[in-house]
């Protein structure tokens, strides 16, 4: 006697789009809890630790009871990884603010592994100030637009 074969679901675009949609305007939680997701996520995905925001972000996003689903999403939109070299650049040439002697990059010299493992340091401490300031400034413009969303749910309702 043969077992019937399981049938797949795919997963839709449209049904990721409606779940993220929902977790948006959840009204259980908190505009400050989603806003606060919203900055842990651009905190993530602004930290040079490439390859590990998502992990990262799952990890913290249940540790602190955070809109799980919004810390996810919006780690995979904020990190523009065609624009990691761009990023990398910006926390080099920010952490040489704070240095005392930073290196320097001239216009004709490559921006290569070399030079970020010998400036390790100032590499680090830039990308850190870069994704602190970043996750500030995206939490704190989100909080608004999550009170209003909030205010728009309870008048449909």
């Amino acid at each position: 006697m043969r077992t019937p074969k399981k049938k797949r679901r795919k997963v839709s675009r449209k049904a990721l789009w409606r779940l993220t949609r929902r977790s948006l305007i959840n009204p259980n939680e908190s505009p400050k809890t989603r806003a606060f997701s919203v900055a842990i996520a651009t905190f993530l995905a602004f930290v040079p630790l490439y390859g590990l925001q998502t992990i990262l972000g799952i990890l913290v996003a249940f540790a602190l009871r955070l809109n799980k689903v919004l810390v996810i999403v919006l780690i995979n939109i904020i990190t523009p990884y065609p624009l990691v070299p761009v990023i990398m650049y910006l926390s080099f040439k920010i952490g040489g603010i704070f240095m005392e002697h930073p290196a320097q990059i001239d216009a004709g010299q490559s921006f290569s592994w070399q030079l970020l493992q010998n400036n390790l340091v100032q590499y680090l401490s830039g990308g850190l100030i870069l994704a602190i300031v970043m996750a500030l400034l995206l939490g704190a413009l989100s909080y608004p637009i999550f009170i209003l969303l909030q205010k728009k749910a309870r008048l449909k309702n």
